[in-house]
């Protein structure tokens, strides 16, 4: 399977932890800048990731393991398509985040997805390294 380069960064940046917030990891893999275009190219990355069972989405942690649950497919894929309705844009803080009280959705690696990561970052490197904001305080 190809992957884009948005796909790529998505996939490589969960590498190393396995999981981050949804607006979080947005916020990592693309200079943002508020654009609605950002939201639909993340959407589809998603959604594409999902669908192939490299991503899952989590809302809750086990009250034991203190591990993320992973919704159904079918719910992640509803979330996931619903991106733009989830995220908000902040001016001040130039990131994208959640609305106050709403649910702090996980997007959670598979077993699938972290071999296909750890194969992108032996081919392309680590995303952040190929960043032209990194460093970048403007």
């Amino acid at each position: 399977m190809s992957f884009t380069e948005l796909e790529r960064d998505i996939l490589a940046t969960l590498e190393e932890a396995g999981e981050n917030d949804l607006a979080a990891l947005l916020n990592t893999v693309r200079e943002c800048r508020g654009s609605i275009d950002e939201i639909e190219a993340y959407r589809a990355a998603l959604t594409r990731l999902v669908k192939n069972n490299f991503l899952d989405i989590a809302k809750f942690r086990g009250k034991v393991s203190r591990r993320w649950i992973q919704l159904p497919q079918h719910e992640s894929i509803a979330l996931v398509t619903n991106v733009g309705s989830l995220l908000h844009w902040s001016p001040l803080d130039r990131l994208w985040n959640f609305p106050g009280g709403s649910p702090r959705l996980q997007v959670v690696l598979t077993d699938a997805g972290l071999a296909v990561a750890r194969e992108i970052l032996s081919k392309h490197g680590w995303p952040l390294e190929r960043a032209p904001w990194v460093g970048d305080s403007t």
